[in-house]
């Protein structure tokens, strides 16, 4: 029996209609959205250069913005060039604010004193009168130092070549020496003279005063510390006068403020003719001195490293 093959015609409206209802063909559209979420998720998961390079991109927008905080890598790179011109322009970090600069520079003296020298430092901190900065310069070796403190008109780095000529507010120096015995001989203790002496300076002290070569002399003791002080009396007939009641106030002070407690021996020198102020005192072989042209001050600035 001949077998009879049929042909049915189906129009092609219909054969769109069956392909767009079949499950195993994915509708391209929906393909494509699939493949940018897993670009996207990819994206996601990706490297951890690539999430803070993304990241970075996103926080610098958002900086520019001003909807959210500068991205950490941006704030950097914009403090350092503004650094930079800091410097050049001879304004270290620290900005213009005198309190900002001091505490700065005090700061950057420490490190670069503990840097080169083998002892502990006695490092002032040097107040800056309202309107001025605080400048320095340092020299120092593995056996020395030297910081010469400055008051100015404008804020100045550490070291910098205008500090030079200028008049000096404060020193603070220390050396070792070979032996202990070699550093008490340098510290300029004056030995107390015998019997009662002939100023009374309050608290229970006395002094001895005396006189020649154009100058009075003033002379007490307290504890390890020996303090003697000049005063010029050419053309000057008060300058005895003058030197008792300093010294009572000095006295005075010292009953409120301790002075750091040598192992050995110290010593305070105060020229009134010159303002030239200094106390030294000794640590095992090393001999530390601080110089300043106030007194006052001189003993709040040295009693504040040990108090």
């Amino acid at each position: 029996m001949k077998k009879t093959r049929t042909a049915i015609l189906v129009p092609a409206a219909c054969l769109l209609m069956l392909g767009a209802c079949s499950p195993d063909r994915p509708d391209p559209a929906v393909q494509e959205e699939n493949t940018d979420g897993q670009g996207e998720g990819a994206a996601g998961s990706g490297t951890t250069g690539e999430n803070m390079e993304t990241g970075g991109s996103e926080g610098q927008e958002a900086g520019e913005s001003g909807d959210g905080e500068p991205d950490d890598g941006e704030s950097a790179e914009t403090g350092g060039a503004d650094g930079g011109e800091s410097e050049e322009a001879g304004q270290p970090d620290g900005g213009e604010d005198p309190a900002g600069h001091r505490a700065h520079l005090l700061s950057e003296i420490r490190k670069q004193v503990e840097a080169a020298a083998d002892m502990e430092p006695a490092l002032p901190g040097v107040p800056a009168p309202n309107g001025k900065y605080l400048g320095a310069a340092v020299d120092a070796e593995a056996d020395r130092y030297q910081v010469t403190y400055y008051l100015t008109d404008q804020p100045l780095e550490l070291n910098a070549k205008e500090l030079d000529g200028l008049p000096q507010d404060a020193v603070a120096e220390a050396r070792i020496y070979e032996s202990p015995g070699s550093a008490k001989s340098n510290v300029g203790y004056e030995q107390e003279p015998e019997g009662k002496g002939n100023v009374n300076l309050g608290y229970g002290i006395s002094g001895f005063k005396d006189a020649g070569a154009g100058s009075v002399f003033l002379t007490w003791h307290e504890g390890k510390w020996s303090f003697s002080m000049r005063n010029q009396n050419i053309d000057n007939p008060g300058a005895g006068d003058e030197m008792t009641a300093l010294a009572k106030k000095i006295v005075a002070k010292l009953e409120d403020r301790m002075l750091p407690p040598p192992e050995e021996l110290a010593a305070g020198s105060f020229d009134m003719s010159s303002d030239t102020h200094k106390l030294t005192w000794q640590r095992g072989a090393v001999l530390y001195a601080v110089t300043a042209d106030d007194p006052l001050e001189l003993i709040d600035l040295v009693a504040d490293l040990y108090e």
